[in-house]
């Protein structure tokens, strides 16, 4: 199994802490071995984007900073791996 599987199969799980350290390691790599326009780069690069989505659904705001924490949170994430100003942004 491939990191970036396994990566995809903790977040289905709910299990974001464990799968954002195996999507940041695939997605740092596919660039330098497949490319950036690889099929398989844009989709590793996406499923994080959703996973990071996904944790800010599950996780219940109790107010306004909270939320733009997360909001920072998930820009960050998006950040390292190269994608800003994306469409999957919170705001």
């Amino acid at each position: 199994m491939s990191v970036y599987c396994l990566a995809h199969l903790l977040a289905s799980r709910h299990r974001y802490d464990e799968s954002f350290v195996l999507y940041e390691r695939a997605c740092g790599a596919y660039p330098a071995v497949l490319g950036e326009d690889h099929p398989t780069t844009g989709v590793c690069r996406q499923h994080y984007s959703e996973a990071l989505a996904s944790q800010k659904q599950d996780t219940p705001d109790s107010n306004a900073s909270t939320q733009k924490s997360e909001s920072s949170k998930l820009s960050r994430g998006l950040a390292k791996i190269g994608i800003k100003g994306s469409k999957f942004s919170l705001r």
